[in-house]
């Protein structure tokens, strides 16, 4: 009898763990979401971590839709975030995105007015 009793104790002593061990993460952003509440930035910067974290590939489909959109400063701004998170971007991806920036550049610059004199020579 005691046998059998130890044996159910050490099953849901190895129950237990194993239930903390698989919520201890969710435990834990849950915690530093709290404590991080009224901190916008380190709030933001959590939840961004949870994010990629859990999704990694969200920083190279969001690149290819601000290219497909036409936005390339925010395909850069994409780029720059992969950087910041070490997180690794295709060279060719971070090639389209420097020439789609240079090309938006190039076709943003203003125009140099054409110099007109504003009284004639006399």
């Amino acid at each position: 009898m005691k046998q059998v009793k130890l044996s159910l104790a050490v099953a849901g002593m190895a129950a237990s763990i194993a239930v903390g061990a698989a919520l201890w993460p969710h435990a834990r952003d849950a915690g530093a979401i709290l404590a991080a509440q009224d901190e916008p930035s380190q709030l933001a910067d959590l939840r961004l971590n949870s994010a990629l974290r859990n999704s990694p590939a969200l920083v190279a489909e969001n690149i290819e839709a601000a290219l497909a959109a036409g936005d390339a400063d925010l395909a850069g701004s994409f780029i720059e975030l992969a950087r910041d998170k070490n997180i690794a971007v295709s060279e060719e991806l971070s090639t389209r995105v420097s020439d789609a920036i240079t090309e938006t550049n190039s076709t943003s610059s203003p125009a140099t007015p054409t110099m007109s004199p504003a009284c004639p020579a006399r």
